[in-house]
Protein backbone atom coordinates (compact mmCIF):
# COMPACT_ATOMS: atom_id res chain seq x y z
CA UNK A 1 0.00 0.00 0.00
CA UNK A 2 1.03 3.76 -0.59
CA UNK A 3 0.30 4.76 2.58
CA UNK A 4 2.55 2.37 4.26
CA UNK A 5 5.70 3.64 2.02
CA UNK A 6 7.59 5.34 4.93
CA UNK A 7 11.12 6.35 4.49
CA UNK A 8 12.73 7.03 8.52
CA UNK A 9 14.84 4.59 10.33
CA UNK A 10 11.76 2.93 11.88
CA UNK A 11 10.01 2.45 8.69
CA UNK A 12 10.36 -0.82 9.01
CA UNK A 13 9.21 -0.42 13.12
CA UNK A 14 6.26 1.32 12.16
CA UNK A 15 4.66 -1.50 9.58
CA UNK A 16 5.62 -4.12 12.12
CA UNK A 17 3.63 -2.10 14.37
CA UNK A 18 0.99 -1.98 12.50
CA UNK A 19 0.36 -5.73 11.60
CA UNK A 20 0.80 -6.36 15.14
CA UNK A 21 -2.55 -3.76 15.75
CA UNK A 22 -4.06 -5.59 13.31
CA UNK A 23 -3.36 -8.75 14.01
CA UNK A 24 -5.00 -7.39 17.94
CA UNK A 25 -8.10 -6.26 15.85
CA UNK A 26 -7.68 -2.73 16.12
CA UNK A 27 -8.59 -0.76 13.17
CA UNK A 28 -5.21 0.82 11.56
CA UNK A 29 -6.60 3.85 9.34
CA UNK A 30 -5.92 6.61 11.95
CA UNK A 31 -2.36 4.66 13.06
CA UNK A 32 -1.59 4.80 9.05
CA UNK A 33 -2.20 8.36 8.70
CA UNK A 34 -0.15 9.86 11.88
CA UNK A 35 2.63 7.61 11.55
CA UNK A 36 3.26 8.69 8.08
CA UNK A 37 3.35 12.57 9.61
CA UNK A 38 5.69 11.24 12.11
CA UNK A 39 7.83 9.30 9.53
CA UNK A 40 8.04 12.40 7.39
CA UNK A 41 9.34 14.85 10.46
CA UNK A 42 11.73 12.12 11.24
CA UNK A 43 12.88 12.29 7.93
CA UNK A 44 13.04 15.90 7.70
CA UNK A 45 15.27 15.93 11.00
CA UNK A 46 17.64 13.54 9.37
CA UNK A 47 16.90 11.50 12.65
CA UNK A 48 18.80 8.32 12.15
CA UNK A 49 19.16 6.72 15.64
CA UNK A 50 16.93 5.88 18.68
CA UNK A 51 19.11 8.32 20.61
CA UNK A 52 18.15 10.98 18.39
CA UNK A 53 14.90 10.66 19.61
CA UNK A 54 13.84 12.82 23.34
CA UNK A 55 12.13 15.26 24.62
CA UNK A 56 13.79 18.43 22.80
CA UNK A 57 12.94 16.54 19.87
CA UNK A 58 9.03 16.25 20.39
CA UNK A 59 8.70 19.94 21.48
CA UNK A 60 10.46 20.60 18.03
CA UNK A 61 7.64 18.16 16.32
CA UNK A 62 4.79 20.43 18.57
CA UNK A 63 6.69 24.23 17.50
CA UNK A 64 6.47 22.42 13.77
CA UNK A 65 2.71 21.80 13.53
CA UNK A 66 1.76 24.08 16.34
CA UNK A 67 -1.03 26.53 14.23
CA UNK A 68 -1.30 24.34 11.25
CA UNK A 69 -3.50 21.25 13.03
CA UNK A 70 -5.60 21.48 16.38
CA UNK A 71 -4.55 21.16 19.76
CA UNK A 72 -6.60 17.83 19.63
CA UNK A 73 -4.96 16.15 16.37
CA UNK A 74 -1.49 16.75 18.38
CA UNK A 75 -2.46 15.03 20.87
CA UNK A 76 -3.15 11.97 18.41
CA UNK A 77 0.31 12.53 16.88
CA UNK A 78 1.96 12.08 20.68
CA UNK A 79 -0.46 9.36 21.51
CA UNK A 80 0.33 7.24 18.43
CA UNK A 81 4.50 7.90 18.96
CA UNK A 82 4.11 7.34 22.23
CA UNK A 83 2.39 3.53 21.67
CA UNK A 84 4.88 2.98 19.19
CA UNK A 85 7.53 3.54 21.47
CA UNK A 86 5.72 1.11 24.12
CA UNK A 87 5.92 -1.50 21.28
CA UNK A 88 9.17 -1.01 20.44
CA UNK A 89 10.71 -1.31 24.00
CA UNK A 90 8.56 -4.75 24.39
CA UNK A 91 10.74 -5.79 21.24
CA UNK A 92 14.08 -4.44 22.82
CA UNK A 93 15.03 -1.88 20.56
CA UNK A 94 14.54 0.74 23.47
CA UNK A 95 15.25 1.01 27.15
CA UNK A 96 12.93 3.74 27.98
CA UNK A 97 9.97 5.53 26.34
CA UNK A 98 10.87 9.32 25.14
CA UNK A 99 7.92 10.57 24.68
CA UNK A 100 6.64 9.51 28.41
CA UNK A 101 7.66 13.47 29.22
CA UNK A 102 5.90 15.14 26.03
CA UNK A 103 4.17 17.89 26.59
CA UNK A 104 0.23 17.65 26.11
CA UNK A 105 -1.10 19.79 24.00
CA UNK A 106 -3.90 22.19 25.68
CA UNK A 107 -6.97 21.53 23.46
CA UNK A 108 -9.40 24.37 22.15
CA UNK A 109 -12.98 24.43 22.59
CA UNK A 110 -14.31 23.58 19.65
CA UNK A 111 -18.16 23.98 18.13
CA UNK A 112 -19.08 21.96 14.77
CA UNK A 113 -21.21 23.97 12.28
CA UNK A 114 -24.98 22.49 12.79
CA UNK A 115 -26.95 23.02 9.39
CA UNK A 116 -30.37 24.72 10.03
CA UNK A 117 -33.50 23.55 8.17
CA UNK A 118 -33.32 26.26 5.48
CA UNK A 119 -29.92 25.44 4.82
CA UNK A 120 -30.12 21.53 4.11
CA UNK A 121 -33.77 22.33 2.24
CA UNK A 122 -31.59 24.82 -0.39
CA UNK A 123 -29.03 21.76 -0.60
CA UNK A 124 -31.43 19.47 -0.92
CA UNK A 125 -33.20 21.48 -3.79
CA UNK A 126 -30.33 22.62 -5.76
CA UNK A 127 -29.20 18.68 -5.95
CA UNK A 128 -33.07 18.01 -6.92
CA UNK A 129 -32.97 20.59 -10.02
CA UNK A 130 -29.68 19.04 -11.38
CA UNK A 131 -31.54 16.01 -11.89
CA UNK A 132 -34.15 18.25 -14.00
CA UNK A 133 -31.76 20.32 -15.53
CA UNK A 134 -29.97 16.86 -16.97
CA UNK A 135 -29.43 17.40 -20.71
CA UNK A 136 -29.27 13.52 -21.38
CA UNK A 137 -29.67 10.15 -19.37
CA UNK A 138 -26.40 9.71 -18.53
CA UNK A 139 -26.53 13.32 -17.09
CA UNK A 140 -29.50 13.03 -15.22
CA UNK A 141 -28.42 9.51 -13.54
CA UNK A 142 -25.11 11.01 -12.28
CA UNK A 143 -27.36 13.61 -10.82
CA UNK A 144 -29.91 10.64 -9.07
CA UNK A 145 -26.90 9.32 -7.78
CA UNK A 146 -25.65 12.13 -6.27
CA UNK A 147 -29.11 13.16 -4.78
CA UNK A 148 -29.68 9.54 -3.31
CA UNK A 149 -26.17 9.13 -1.96
CA UNK A 150 -26.33 12.21 0.27
CA UNK A 151 -29.51 12.20 0.84
CA UNK A 152 -28.79 8.77 2.48
CA UNK A 153 -26.00 9.91 4.68
CA UNK A 154 -28.71 12.93 6.21
CA UNK A 155 -31.47 10.70 6.11
CA UNK A 156 -29.67 7.40 8.03
CA UNK A 157 -26.84 10.12 9.87
CA UNK A 158 -24.40 7.08 8.31
CA UNK A 159 -20.45 8.00 7.76
CA UNK A 160 -19.19 8.44 4.67
CA UNK A 161 -17.34 5.98 4.91
CA UNK A 162 -19.85 3.64 5.59
CA UNK A 163 -22.02 4.99 2.83
CA UNK A 164 -19.47 4.51 -0.29
CA UNK A 165 -18.71 1.05 1.41
CA UNK A 166 -22.69 -0.35 1.02
CA UNK A 167 -23.08 -3.21 -1.40
CA UNK A 168 -26.72 -4.38 -2.40
CA UNK A 169 -26.00 -7.27 -0.21
CA UNK A 170 -26.19 -4.65 2.76
CA UNK A 171 -29.51 -3.35 1.68
CA UNK A 172 -32.90 -5.04 2.55
CA UNK A 173 -35.46 -3.62 0.17
CA UNK A 174 -37.74 -6.56 2.27
CA UNK A 175 -37.13 -5.38 5.63
CA UNK A 176 -36.26 -1.50 4.82
CA UNK A 177 -32.90 -2.23 6.50
CA UNK A 178 -29.14 -1.25 6.25
CA UNK A 179 -26.33 -4.36 7.89
CA UNK A 180 -23.48 -1.55 8.26
CA UNK A 181 -20.30 -3.64 8.25
CA UNK A 182 -16.98 -2.85 10.94
CA UNK A 183 -17.73 0.64 11.09
CA UNK A 184 -16.33 2.81 13.49
CA UNK A 185 -14.77 1.01 16.43
CA UNK A 186 -14.90 -2.54 14.80
CA UNK A 187 -19.20 -2.60 14.93
CA UNK A 188 -21.52 -4.14 12.93
CA UNK A 189 -25.12 -2.39 12.90
CA UNK A 190 -28.41 -3.12 11.65
CA UNK A 191 -30.61 0.21 10.57
CA UNK A 192 -34.11 0.61 9.36
CA UNK A 193 -34.90 3.31 6.53
CA UNK A 194 -37.62 5.32 5.57
CA UNK A 195 -40.00 4.25 2.39
CA UNK A 196 -38.63 7.44 0.97
CA UNK A 197 -35.06 6.07 1.20
CA UNK A 198 -36.06 2.56 0.01
CA UNK A 199 -37.51 4.58 -3.10
CA UNK A 200 -34.54 6.30 -3.83
CA UNK A 201 -32.30 3.36 -4.24
CA UNK A 202 -34.40 0.77 -5.19
CA UNK A 203 -35.31 3.62 -8.18
CA UNK A 204 -31.53 4.34 -8.50
CA UNK A 205 -30.69 0.43 -9.11
CA UNK A 206 -33.52 0.59 -11.93
CA UNK A 207 -31.81 3.36 -13.67
CA UNK A 208 -28.88 2.22 -13.46
CA UNK A 209 -29.69 -1.09 -14.52
CA UNK A 210 -31.72 0.22 -17.61
CA UNK A 211 -29.11 3.17 -19.04
CA UNK A 212 -25.81 1.31 -18.20
CA UNK A 213 -27.31 -2.67 -18.25
CA UNK A 214 -24.45 -2.58 -14.43
CA UNK A 215 -26.54 -5.45 -12.54
CA UNK A 216 -28.01 -4.55 -9.14
CA UNK A 217 -24.81 -6.23 -7.30
CA UNK A 218 -21.95 -4.72 -6.18
CA UNK A 219 -21.56 -0.94 -4.68
CA UNK A 220 -24.97 0.59 -4.45
CA UNK A 221 -22.79 3.98 -5.66
CA UNK A 222 -20.96 4.37 -8.67
CA UNK A 223 -18.86 6.24 -11.33
CA UNK A 224 -20.26 5.01 -14.60
CA UNK A 225 -19.83 4.28 -16.85
CA UNK A 226 -16.45 3.97 -15.31
CA UNK A 227 -17.65 1.19 -12.91
CA UNK A 228 -15.73 3.05 -10.09
CA UNK A 229 -17.22 3.05 -6.30
CA UNK A 230 -17.59 6.56 -4.92
CA UNK A 231 -14.67 7.66 -2.38
CA UNK A 232 -14.16 9.76 0.48
CA UNK A 233 -12.28 12.42 -1.71
CA UNK A 234 -14.64 13.05 -4.18
CA UNK A 235 -17.83 12.95 -1.98
CA UNK A 236 -16.55 15.37 0.56
CA UNK A 237 -14.92 17.51 -2.31
CA UNK A 238 -18.32 17.94 -3.93
CA UNK A 239 -20.21 18.98 -1.01
CA UNK A 240 -17.89 21.69 -0.30
CA UNK A 241 -18.49 22.93 -3.58
CA UNK A 242 -22.02 22.57 -3.74
CA UNK A 243 -21.85 24.67 -0.38
CA UNK A 244 -20.06 27.53 -1.92
CA UNK A 245 -22.22 28.00 -4.98
CA UNK A 246 -25.45 28.56 -2.31
CA UNK A 247 -23.00 30.40 -0.10
CA UNK A 248 -23.37 28.56 2.62
CA UNK A 249 -19.86 27.13 3.07
CA UNK A 250 -17.35 29.80 5.83
CA UNK A 251 -13.94 29.24 6.62
CA UNK A 252 -12.91 28.40 9.99
CA UNK A 253 -14.03 31.20 12.66
CA UNK A 254 -12.75 32.18 16.48
CA UNK A 255 -15.34 33.60 18.66
CA UNK A 256 -14.13 34.09 22.50
CA UNK A 257 -11.51 31.43 22.38
CA UNK A 258 -13.92 28.99 20.56
CA UNK A 259 -12.95 27.59 17.06
CA UNK A 260 -16.09 27.33 14.78
CA UNK A 261 -15.81 24.62 12.22
CA UNK A 262 -16.34 24.84 8.99
CA UNK A 263 -19.52 22.77 6.86
CA UNK A 264 -18.41 19.30 5.77
CA UNK A 265 -20.03 16.44 5.40
CA UNK A 266 -19.64 14.75 8.67
CA UNK A 267 -22.13 17.57 9.81
CA UNK A 268 -24.87 15.98 7.61
CA UNK A 269 -24.97 13.64 11.00
CA UNK A 270 -26.31 16.13 13.06
CA UNK A 271 -29.52 17.13 14.59
CA UNK A 272 -30.93 20.56 14.51
CA UNK A 273 -30.78 21.76 18.33
CA UNK A 274 -33.73 23.22 20.26
CA UNK A 275 -31.77 24.04 23.61
CA UNK A 276 -35.62 25.23 25.43
CA UNK A 277 -37.06 22.10 24.84
CA UNK A 278 -36.40 19.19 26.85
CA UNK A 279 -34.55 15.78 25.30
CA UNK A 280 -37.53 13.69 24.06
CA UNK A 281 -39.07 16.93 22.82
CA UNK A 282 -36.37 17.94 21.01
CA UNK A 283 -35.45 14.59 19.74
CA UNK A 284 -38.82 14.66 18.29
CA UNK A 285 -38.98 17.81 16.73
CA UNK A 286 -35.78 17.26 15.62
CA UNK A 287 -36.84 13.69 13.35
CA UNK A 288 -39.68 16.00 12.37
CA UNK A 289 -37.90 18.64 10.58
CA UNK A 290 -35.37 15.81 9.15
CA UNK A 291 -38.88 14.26 7.38
CA UNK A 292 -39.48 17.66 5.99
CA UNK A 293 -36.33 19.00 4.75
CA UNK A 294 -35.91 16.04 2.68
Amino acid sequence: MSELNYASFLADAMRDYLDYLDALGFSTTMPVYYLKRIDRFLVERQIYHFEQINNQLMIQFVDEYKGQVRAETLRLYRNTFHNLCRYLMRQGCMAENPVTGFPVPKTQPYRPHVFSPQELSLFFEFLKEQMKQAADPVSRFRALSRYTFYHLLYACGLRVSEAIALSRNSYSPEHATLYIERSKFLKDRLIPISRKVCSNLDYLLQTRANIFRVPPEGFLFLFLPDVRPYNRYWASQYFREVLKRLGIYHGKEYHRGVCCGTPHLHELRRYVPFPTMSRSAMLTSCLLVRHKVI
